[in-house]
């Protein structure tokens, strides 16, 4: 008798044991199930998502549009894709969409494998506009390209025979970014003039995004000791009435690359760096992004996202790694933006 009542109060012990276990992990399976889009509270997800890519795929230079209750990402090609696109609902699991975003060539465009760069989305009125990196068949130059679509997933079309923006006297233009300044549209680009140093340009546009204003404008110029020669990636984003450009520099093959920002007077500069830069970089964790950078910055509600790319395990292409998404909250503290502190310091 003693037995049997000792063994009904342990099954009682343990049944309660697991009814507690449920229901305190139950708040966090919603929190995930619901996702980021229900607004700041789920920065207490970023522990989640910080350790660990979002999209263990390669998928470099990421860029993000929010669209119709989804988030899109289009990456440098990777995937057999001229430009791959990705597909999430709450910015940590994302789904590999089967169609290429640019399954066709620009009759300006040298067929080059590996060189379709760095696109971004921006919507134009009721349609979509992707800028893009691609070799000029004329020049060679890498030069920016700009390619349409009714629906944000593509497919994308560009039937112009020159590119966008190849500036003369340029010897490239790449990654580009485009931003609407109330009404005014502008791409950033990483440039080199001639013999200048590296440096990031503000390109204006016309209303409908398809043809340039005027010349670039140089509004950042590569310098500062953890760029190394490389000022590029760069992101425009106005917060409370100012204006903050987020770049990448250094070399995006090593541990070596990172992001800083500097704060802008207008969305045409002139811009002054942070003394904080770098404020992402390679993490001396485990499991965390190597060599992050080439950033993109989605808002949601009040609370803001970085999203980049960052090799996992290895870098390097020769070596086997691959540059996987990345996302992680990005918070402000006195008009200063800062991100988690295991991936802004360096060993």
């Amino acid at each position: 008798m003693v037995t049997l009542r000792l063994c009904l109060l342990l099954v009682v012990i343990t049944m309660a044991l697991f009814s507690y276990g449920q229901s305190s992990r139950e708040p966090a399976s919603e929190a995930a199930s619901s996702g980021l889009a229900s607004g700041p509270g789920m920065k207490g997800l970023a522990a989640s998502v910080q350790q660990r890519p979002v999209l263990e795929r390669d998928f470099p230079d990421p860029g993000v549009i929010e669209a119709g209750g989804f988030f899109y990402s289009f990456a440098t090609n990777s995937n057999g894709k001229h430009v791959p696109v990705a597909r999430s609902d709450d910015l940590l699991r994302w789904s590999l969409l089967p169609d290429d975003a640019l399954p066709a060539l620009a009759p300006w465009v040298k067929p080059v494998p590996n060189m379709i760069w760095a696109p971004e989305v921006i919507k134009v009125g009721s349609n979509y506009r992707m800028y893009y990196v691609a070799p000029d068949r004329a020049s060679g130059r890498q030069c920016i390209g700009v390619a349409s679509s009714a629906v944000v997933a593509g497919a994308y079309r560009d039937a112009a025979t020159q590119p966008l923006i190849c500036p003369d006297g340029f010897s490239r233009a790449i990654d580009p970014n485009p931003f609407d300044d109330n009404g005014q549209l502008y791409v950033y680009f990483s440039g080199v003039l001639g013999d200048s140093p590296n440096g990031i340009y503000a390109q204006r546009l016309t209303a409908d995004g398809l043809a340039t204003v005027g010349a670039p404008v140089l509004i950042l110029k590569v310098g500062a000791p953890w760029e190394g020669t490389v000022a590029e990636a760069p992101t425009m984003l106005e917060h409370e009435g100012r204006y903050y450009l987020f770049y990448s520099g250094n070399d995006y093959r090593d541990d070596t690359y990172a992001v800083g920002y500097a704060v802008c007077k207008s969305a045409s500069g002139p811009c002054l760096k942070s003394r904080d830069n770098p404020i992402l970089a390679t993490s001396t964790g485990t499991n965390a992004a190597i060599g992050p950078g080439h950033q993109a910055i989605v808002k949601l509600g009040d609370a803001f996202w970085m999203l980049y790319h960052g090799w996992q395990g290895v870098a390097g292409y020769d070596h086997g790694g691959r540059r996987s998404l990345w996302v992680q909250p990005l918070d402000w503290q006195g008009g200063k933006p800062s991100l988690r502190p295991q991936f802004n310091t360096r060993s």
